[in-house]
């Protein structure tokens, strides 16, 4: 049996450890992990929102640019030209705080997803599969057993259930 981090939830983790498919102490281990994808989670979302209103203010400039270009010139439309200007001044300085917010938030996220590796690596889950900590260890140990070697192909636990006891 394989548990992947990736799609394991609250109540499967529960059963797990009702079935004694895993400890207790190893249930601890995986609820902090999956709190922290649940961070990087939010802050993807985050981003994601930020970049579609980018994305929708990029759309209302092209409009009103295009808009700028019909006007051509009387008293009206001069006053209505500097409405225009305006928006697009307030728009442009939204546009580079919401660049910001995403470069903040995808170091953040870089920081979050470090941290979890982090939190993987030292595990008792690693220990318990005794998994040395060397990148070179690692790979010649994955090389030579069934166990670990799904850590190294994808970034969820996909390790054999009888190595987590």
């Amino acid at each position: 049996m394989r548990i992947y981090l990736s799609t394991l939830t609250d109540s499967q983790l529960a059963a797990f450890v009702h079935e004694g498919t895993i400890k207790p102490a190893v249930e601890e281990e995986l609820r902090k992990t999956m709190s922290k994808k649940f961070e990087i989670f939010n802050v993807e979302q985050e981003t994601k929102s930020r970049e579609q209103e980018s994305e929708l203010i990029d759309k209302d400039q092209a409009r009103l640019r295009e808009n700028m270009k019909a006007l051509r010139g009387s008293p009206e439309e001069k006053a209505l030209l500097q409405r225009y200007t305006r928006e697009l001044d307030a728009q442009e300085d939204r546009l580079a705080g919401l660049r910001k917010e995403i470069s903040d938030l995808k170091a953040k996220r870089a920081e979050l997803q470090a941290e979890l590796d982090t939190m993987v690596m030292q595990s008792a889950l690693m220990r318990r599969c005794k998994i040395a900590f060397s990148v070179r260890q690692r790979i010649n140990y994955a090389r030579k057993s069934r166990c670990p070697r799904s850590l190294f192909q994808s970034p969820v636990l996909g390790h054999d259930a009888r190595c987590w006891r």
